[in-house]
């Protein structure tokens, strides 16, 4: 499956096309990339009712044997403030904080890998998760917290 988005010119991937768009003025070029996904994923948790100052694990699902999985976008939302811890959890082995965010009055963070390969995890048959966590924690004094993570990522043949 092909998976198609606009960036500015001279981007990676494949160039399939070229726009001319109107800013203004401006006149600007736009390729359309091809960025060669080979199975893109998106998996959604929540966790309803966290207490005040509790704190929760969302964890995606398992990346598949003999396939790496390799993280495009995470989207963790609340009800209230919050602050999240992103893991690399590998043969259920999660690895120390690899991104955290801490919210003041925005109720999502949006975190996007600098590349493709900085956030990818190893599919094994081993017992235990291989795939990514996030422990949330609701920074509220006193009121509970809806909690909720998207995680998308593409699960490629190792």
């Amino acid at each position: 499956m092909a998976t198609f988005i606009q960036v500015p010119p001279d981007a990676g991937g494949k160039k399939v096309a070229v726009r001319q768009y109107t800013d203004g003025a401006d006149l600007l070029d736009r390729q359309l990339v091809e960025l060669g996904y080979q199975s893109p994923q998106v998996a959604y948790v929540s966790q309803a009712s966290i207490a005040a100052g509790g704190q929760v694990t969302l964890e995606s699902p398992q990346v598949l044997a003999g396939t790496v999985g390799k993280l495009i976008l995470l989207l963790v939302a609340s009800t209230v403030p919050f602050k999240a811890e992103l893991r690399i959890v590998n043969e259920g082995v999660p690895s120390m904080n690899k991104a955290v965010y801490v919210t003041g009055a925005e109720r999502a963070w949006t975190f996007v890998p600098p590349g493709r390969d900085f956030f990818k995890v190893p599919g094994t048959a081993s017992v235990g998760l291989d795939g990514w966590r996030v422990v949330a924690t609701n920074l509220d004094i006193s009121e509970a917290a809806d909690l909720y993570a998207t995680f998308l990522y593409d699960q490629e043949d190792s």
